[in-house]
């Protein structure tokens, strides 16, 4: 793997819209090149006998038909409610 240089470290700050400075370059570069290594690493793993998977784990959202069913009446909800102000339940700002 070739190692990564301040070149190609300023390129992607450019594209990034990112300002380093050279302590900075240097850092990325050494921070960057490390986690590079390690990606290697991972590309020898021999995976050739392995299947792919699409979730790792058998557990599966289940869909349901899209069904009315009971509800609370509006006026349980309004009784029910701290403060109300006809049919609309009033509730602090949450914006200021």
């Amino acid at each position: 793997m070739s190692k990564i240089n301040n070149k190609t470290i300023k390129h992607i700050a450019q594209l990034s819209y990112l300002h380093l400075n050279d302590k900075e370059i240097e850092l990325m570069r050494d921070s960057l090149g490390s986690i590079l290594e390690k990606f290697q690493k991972l590309s020898e793993i021999d995976t050739n006998n392995i299947l792919p998977t699409g979730h790792p784990s058998d557990i599966f959202s289940s869909m349901r038909d899209d069904t009315e069913s009971d509800h609370l009446e509006k006026k349980d909800v309004l009784k029910n409610a701290p403060s109300s102000d006809g049919t609309f339940i009033v509730v602090k700002p949450v914006l200021d």
